[in-house]
């Protein structure tokens, strides 16, 4: 199969609204990522997602923050490229933090160094999570992915239980992104979720685990750990 003069090798990922792939670039062998609707025909909304991520994405050029390299149409559908890290989520990692404090503590300074840049930039990541961490074992090195939520500070409005359902992953969004608080988000809803993505890479489990999004809602909002 070949996509926007890529060459596809390996299907990523396949959520329920994407399709992730890798491939060759004809003319220079180079790899790269490509991310595109599911959908043969995408909605407006669908193709408004994928252009969103672009451009945030495109505001970044640093070591710790995937880089995009083009947006381009292919048969009705627009391709997100952007560069092949060939990494692995951090939550894919067996070992924990408690097991090698040094690793741990090394993977915490590079994914805050990672969100400072993104709020330099005025940008709310609004998804932290392992799933969203790449990491590479033989560099040691992390870079965070996927914009597809995130948004500029300045166009942040109060969220809504009633009209609003969460976005993000729910075992790690903060108290004001469940939309049960009527509060605007800022940047530090992302140090709620770093918090909660560091607490699990030290100890291997969540702060809160439940089956039922009504009470992971609730123990975000008014639980301890």
């Amino acid at each position: 199969m070949e996509i926007c003069n890529y060459t596809i090798t390996e299907k990523l990922n396949n959520s329920p609204y994407t399709f992730v792939y890798r491939g060759i670039q004809k003319e220079t062998g180079k790899t790269a990522v490509l991310k595109m609707p599911r959908s043969n025909y995408p909605t407006a909304e669908e193709l408004s997602k994928i252009r969103h991520e672009y451009e945030l994405c495109s505001l970044f050029q640093h070591n710790k923050i995937i880089s995009v390299l083009g947006l381009e149409e292919h048969d009705h559908r627009l391709v997100l490229i952007r560069e092949d890290f060939d990494g692995i989520p951090i939550s894919s990692i067996k070992k924990t933090g408690a097991q090698d404090l040094p690793w741990f503590f090394d993977i915490a300074i590079q994914i805050t160094d990672a969100l400072k840049e993104v709020h330099r930039k005025n940008v709310i990541f609004k998804n932290l999570c392992p799933n969203n961490i790449l990491y590479r074992a033989i560099t040691g090195r992390i870079k965070l992915l996927d914009f597809s939520i995130a948004s500029i500070t300045e166009q942040e409005t109060p969220y809504r239980a009633e009209t609003f359902a969460p976005e993000g992953s729910l075992a790690y969004i903060s108290p004001e992104q469940t939309g049960r608080l009527d509060q605007v988000l800022d940047y530090r809803s992302d140090f709620y979720s770093l918090g909660v993505t560091l607490y699990q890479l030290l100890t291997g489990h969540l702060p809160f685990i439940s089956n039922n999004p009504v009470e992971l809602i609730h123990d975000h909002i008014a639980r301890m750990p």
